[in-house]
């Protein structure tokens, strides 16, 4: 089972925007190893029998796409942030 430590913490709170102190962060070790210990446990479960999606979808009942009318672009850019040359303006978050 892997764990993490202070620094991948830090890391996961810079990659979110989030600011805390070194107290919370230490405070957060022990719950993000809870987390990962229950995902362990997840994942070393035995699925019995095959898995049915009742709701699944069948493709040839999809409707067929059509060109409509979109929303303005003033409207959808109404409530961003942070916007540039009429596109959202997000940080980027890929190292």
């Amino acid at each position: 089972m892997e764990t993490v430590d202070l620094e991948e913490v830090r890391h996961l709170a810079r990659l979110s925007a989030l600011k805390f102190g070194e107290a919370e962060l230490k405070e957060f070790i022990p719950q993000f190893n809870n987390i990962l210990k229950m995902v362990g446990q997840i994942a070393d479960a035995e699925a019995k029998g095959e898995l049915e999606y009742p709701d699944a979808v069948d493709v040839s009942q999809l409707r067929e796409d059509k060109v409509g009318v979109s929303m303005p672009q003033k409207l959808a850019l109404i409530n961003a942030p942070k916007q540039r040359k009429g596109q959202y303006n997000v940080p980027k978050v890929v190292d």
